[in-house]
């Protein structure tokens, strides 16, 4: 017998909510995303996990709220709440979008139907098989608090909800930290000294490096495969 998400899992690949024929959705509701959220929702730019590239992306919905959009019931979705100011924060970030506009995506929520909704949840499964696609680090306030391109992406997420980064934490946190999770065993006594007493600008670094090359490393990770395999 076929399970139910196997069938699922053929349609997002055969058919994905991408393809699925949706002109209004084109000709209507993608100009008024491109011209209030492409900032900060583009394909390129997916601020808190959400993209307005594609009906899969935006039915899709980001981290926070999960799937965006209700088939047929606008007054539930949560894009048109946020729209509406109904849960924070209210969307587009600075402004307010006009009735019409919200009424034209209220319709095209709408006129959906459930099997775009499945087909676009399923197309999210296939992540593993897309192919990676380069994100340009994103523009943030507070340029010497980075140290590496990630760093960018977690900042931006910080200044977009007005937090302040957590201060650095102290070089024996940073080492207990890395070899619990590297590891998985607390540093001896004369290796948490010696990491202490490494004045140079890539102590750090090195460690990481070290760690990674342990065999107690990948015996710490393999475990997790481990156990499903047995």
């Amino acid at each position: 017998m076929v399970r139910w998400p196997y069938l699922l899992f053929l349609a997002a690949t055969f058919c994905p909510a991408a393809e699925l024929p949706n002109t209004y959705f084109e000709q209507k509701v993608a100009p008024i995303l491109a011209a209030n959220c492409s900032a900060c929702h583009s394909d390129k730019l997916k601020t808190s996990g959400f993209s307005i590239a594609t009906p899969a992306s935006v039915i899709g919905g980001g981290s926070k709220y999960g799937v965006a959009v209700i088939s047929g019931d606008p007054a539930g979705s949560p894009l048109v709440k946020m729209l509406k100011g109904q849960i924070a924060p209210r969307m587009p970030m600075g402004k307010v979008l006009a009735d019409g506009d919200i009424a034209v995506i209220e319709q095209w929520v709408r006129d959906l139907k459930p099997e775009q909704i499945s087909a676009a949840k399923a197309s999210d499964w296939l992540w593993p098989y897309k192919k990676p696609v380069r994100h340009e680090p994103p523009l943030v306030a507070r340029q010497e608090w980075i140290a590496n391109p990630i760093d960018a992406f977690v900042l931006h997420q910080l200044e977009e909800k007005k937090i302040a980064p957590a201060p650095s934490a102290s070089k024996r946190v940073l080492a207990r930290r890395l070899y619990f999770d590297l590891v998985g065993v607390p540093p001896t006594p004369d290796e948490l000294n010696a990491f202490l007493t490494d004045n140079s600008a890539d102590a750090y670094s090195r460690l990481v490096d070290k760690l990674l090359a342990d065999p107690r490393s990948g015996e710490h990770w393999g475990r997790h495969w481990l156990d499903l395999a047995r």
